[in-house]
């Protein structure tokens, strides 16, 4: 047996899956191509194809947790997210069209521009409205930031209508709100979380950018006044960045969320009918991570780009005028460039990418097709009211879905590093060389076997093994000519390394000189020879890579080639021995399969006799189909007719159109000249409400004033009216007495018959009451009656005294007179004195 044929044991789970394990003792090869252990039981040696060398993993340095520098193609991830409907949609009437399975992978919307039937999307993961920030995050961000830690670009943009979510699901409602924090604090929290974590002699840097574009300029938030920056790069082949664009040093999460809050709060925002606080800027922040490891002086440089796209907008639905208006479209200008671009990449028949049509698709240039693992996250509304805008969201994703980036780390090795990549690509070229050495003794060992075999065969089996060896020969040549191409690889990876080596010797006599040269300072290796030699390492490893790819697939075919042979020879060795046993049976048989093979024949002119009328009605079909044909392309040429006049007609509208841009813009400045009106008309309405509020107030206070008046006089009236009230009070009293005292002399009166004496005594008893009433100031000024002082009512009594004791003495010298007379007692009663009392308020008086 040859040094590197290889041992084989046969294991089986079954009596009809057996399994092969081989082991090359000289090269350390190992194939198992059943993992499953199940009892073995030896057999004879079957020799197949060895399994190719197994690819080293290459480990930059202790910071590379992933043991890989580059990424094969991969396409971008794309996770949809759905928001709860607003006040809005429900007002409108909206109702929810969105079904997401139970997977979260696909989802329906009942679309009535399809007539009610389900338009089906499928996405790497779709989120429902019940899902929390941490869910997407997990799922969505955190691989990516990992893969920023080891030295990848990675990107995260939120996309979606005006309204949908995105600054939301990026920002969250507050930068310290637990469970409404969005992906970005997340992302500050996760990467120094991570920072932490690492070795003492790992140093790390960490930078943050915030930019938006703003109507097709870009601002640096960070820096206002800095005014309009500029693009530079992607022409050479590298990549596009920001000229100036200023980063800020940050050495923990709250310093990243302090710098975030500073740029958010200067982004370019308004109101408009679908969303009260609506950004008119797409943002993106940049976080770059350098890690530099002292052991080794390897350096990973990772970039993390945050992209907060503004939402695209329908002039209908978001009542957009003046400004605002202007600022939708370049937002839905620069979005349908990023469409165009998208297409193109997912177009494989599209050679030009449209990047530099916008500076948002030329910012995103890496990101979409390049050097970036990237995440989509679409945000879209479940309702009908925006029906039209989620499915155009919805095809916009599933388009992106398509696209494959490739992304590569961003390491900067040291020359020890590059002198030890180049050994382990030097020792893997031998491994190869070897392993295609032994698969070609393999396959000339196999066709030996498959030789000697053959001679030991009957005729027919023979002839059967002869067809399939022939078919299996086929095959092996082309594997042969794959094998040719891919040691024309090979050979060039041998003249690549040695250049490599050639480049690597010069660097270490470059280094050693300027060792020599200063002792003390660390040798630097040229910036030109340095990328030189990184491009050409990226170049080497992705060859080796398409090297590796390639023969990976010769192993498996080579190993599926022999494995069929070597089976074949062993069935056909088996079935030569059974027809021994059975050749009797054969002949016994022969003659009933000659009858059988007559009646096929029989069988076999019927169907040939059925098939030639088929031919002819075949044949007239094709002339009915001739006649058919002619008929559609004189109707053709009717559309064709009908396309011309129609063209003659969009021309037509062209014109129209242009007319009604200049009509357009005629009505702009007509309406730039009514808004400097509408100012100016502001201004003066403005001032008109000054004035008024000034006269309102004037006009608060004198009615203040007049109702303190109003409330004072008031106040002085209800006095005035109440002391009125008392001294009616008065005077009724008053009233009630003096007709007591008259009643009571008018009854002494006439109580005394005629007699004088009484009469008199009873009115000096009334005067002494007088007299006293008016010592008691009766009618007193306050009293509200003529005011009479008591020396008048005490003069008034001596003259009413005076004047009774007059009349007492003219009754005396009468008495004997009028005492016979009845008339005249009465007479004398009604000559008796009458006292007459004025009314209130006037002088009291008495008459006798």
């Amino acid at each position: 047996m040859m040094a590197h044929s290889p041992t084989a044991t046969w294991t089986t789970a079954d009596s009809s899956a057996p399994t092969a394990i081989f082991t090359f003792p000289s090269h350390g090869f190992h194939l198992s191509p059943n993992t499953t252990p199940s009892p073995s039981r030896t057999t004879s040696p079957v020799f197949l194809a060895p399994a190719p060398p197994a690819r080293p993993r290459s480990s930059m340095s202790s910071m590379s947790t992933t043991g890989s520098i580059s990424s094969p193609g991969e396409n971008i991830k794309v996770v949809v997210r759905f928001r709860p409907q607003n006040a809005r949609e429900r007002a409108e009437g909206g109702v929810p069209i969105v079904t997401v399975d139970g997977a979260g992978k696909r989802v329906e919307v009942q679309s009535q521009a399809a007539r009610g039937k389900p338009v089906e999307f499928s996405f790497d993961r779709v989120f429902t409205e019940k899902e929390t920030q941490a869910t997407l995050y997990e799922y969505a961000v955190k691989e990516t930031v990992n893969d920023v830690l080891n030295g990848y670009n990675g990107t995260v943009f939120a996309y979606g209508q005006t309204g949908s979510g995105k600054t939301y699901t990026m920002m969250g409602l507050s930068l310290n709100d637990d469970v409404h924090k969005g992906m970005i604090p997340r992302i500050a929290e996760h990467l120094f979380q991570c920072i932490q974590q690492t070795p003492d002699t790992v140093r790390h840097t960490v930078q943050v950018s915030v930019m938006e574009l703003y109507n097709e300029k870009i601002r640096d938030l960070l820096n206002p006044e800095s005014g309009h920056l500029r693009l530079r790069g992607g022409g050479d082949g590298s990549p596009v960045h920001v000229e100036n664009l200023l980063e800020v040093d940050v050495s923990s999460a709250a310093e990243i969320l302090e710098v975030l809050h500073r740029g958010s709060s200067r982004r370019a925002v308004a109101s408009t009918l679908m969303n009260a606080v609506s950004s008119r800027s797409h943002s993106i922040v940049i976080l770059k991570v350098h890690q530099q490891d002292l052991a080794t002086g390897t350096t990973l440089t990772g970039q993390l780009s945050l992209v907060d796209l503004a939402g695209s907008e329908k002039v209908g639905k978001t009542g957009a005028t003046g400004q605002t208006f202007e600022e939708g479209k370049q937002i839905n200008l620069s979005l349908t460039t990023l469409g165009n671009v998208i297409n193109a990449l997912t177009d494989g028949r599209r050679k030009h990418i449209p990047y530099r049509d916008s500076k948002l698709t030329r910012i995103l240039q890496e990101s979409l097709g390049g050097n970036s693992r990237t995440t989509l996250i679409i945000n879209a509304s479940p309702s009908s009211f925006n029906e039209a805008e989620t499915l155009s969201t919805l095809r916009f994703a599933t388009r992106a879905k398509s696209i494959q980036n490739k992304a590569t780390v961003n390491a900067e090795l040291s020359a020890a590093e590059l002198k030890r990549l180049l050994e382990q690509s030097e020792a893997q070229n031998v491994t190869f060389k070897e392993y295609i050495a032994a698969l070609e003794r393999e396959v000339l060992q196999a066709r030996r076997r498959g030789s000697n075999a053959s001679s030991l065969l009957t005729d027919d089996s023979l002839e059967e093994l002869k067809l399939r060896e022939r078919h299996l020969n086929e095959q092996l040549e082309g594997k042969h000519r794959e094998l040719a191409v891919a040691r024309m690889r090979v050979a060039e990876l041998e003249n690549s390394v040695a250049e490599l080596a050639d480049l690597v010797a010069d660097l270490e006599r470059q280094l050693a000189s300027e060792r020599a040269r200063k002792d003390t300072v660390a040798a630097e290796i040229t910036l030109a020879e340095y990328n030189a030699a990184r491009a050409e390492i990226t170049r080497l490893r992705e060859e080796l890579a398409a090297v590796e790819a390639l023969d990976r697939s010769h192993l498996e075919a080579g190993r599926f080639v022999t494995q069929t042979l070597a089976e074949e020879i062993k069935a056909l060795q088996d079935r030569d021995a059974d027809r021994d046993r059975q050749s009797a049976i054969d002949q016994a048989e022969l003659a009933a399969v000659q009858d059988t093979l007559d009646r096929e024949r029989e069988s076999h002119r019927a169907e040939v006799q059925a098939l030639e009328d088929a031919r002819r009605e075949l044949e007239a079909r094709n002339l009915d189909l001739r006649e058919t044909m002619d008929a559609h392309q004189q109707a053709a040429q009717f559309v064709a007719d009908e396309l011309a006049a129609t063209k003659v007609k969009v021309r037509a509208t062209d014109r129209a159109r242009r007319h009604h841009a200049a009509e357009q813009a005629r009505l702009e400045a007509e309406q730039a000249r009514l808004q400097a009106e509408l100012a100016a008309s502001q201004d003066r309405v403005r001032e008109l409400e000054a004035r008024a509020a000034e006269l309102e107030r004037a006009m608060v206070d004198e009615t203040k004033r007049a109702h303190q008046e109003e409330r004072h006089l008031t106040s002085a009236l209800y006095g005035e009216l109440v002391s009125v009230k008392r001294r009616l009070v008065d005077l009724v009293d008053r009233n009630k007495v003096l007709t007591a005292m008259v009643h009571d002399f008018i009854f002494h009166v006439e109580s005394s018959g005629g007699n004088a004496v009484q009469i008199l005594e009873a009115t000096g008893s009334l005067m002494s009451q007088l007299v006293a009433w008016g010592r008691m100031e009766w009618f007193g000024g306050n009293n509200g009656v003529t005011p009479t002082t008591p020396a008048a009512t005490a003069a008034a009594a001596a003259a009413a005294a005076a004047a009774v004791t007059g009349r007492r003495a003219s009754i005396a010298s009468n008495h004997s007179r009028t005492s016979r007379t009845t008339g005249n007692s009465t007479g004398s009663r009604s000559s008796v004195a009458a006292i007459a009392l004025t009314p209130p308020g006037s002088r009291t008086s008495v008459h006798v």
